[in-house]
């Protein structure tokens, strides 16, 4: 029974350990999209699909032969 206490201790410790990483990364990911979006001047205000305008590599192929 002691054997289990300590088996579960130890799970109990991976697991926490574990939550408190993942959330500190979902945090981290979060700030960077708030400083990406809102203060890189590429980016500051623009919609997705102004952004998909201004970047070659999210458009059709057809459009890119039309612009050569």
């Amino acid at each position: 029974m002691e054997i289990l206490h300590q088996v579960c201790l130890i799970a109990i410790i991976c697991v926490s350990k574990f939550l408190i990483l993942s959330t500190s990364y979902c945090v981290f990911l979060a700030f960077e999209v708030f400083f990406v979006y809102f203060l890189f001047p590429e980016t500051s205000g623009r919609s997705l699909e102004e952004l998909a305008f201004c970047t070659p590599i999210f458009l059709p192929l057809r459009d890119i032969q039309l612009m050569l």
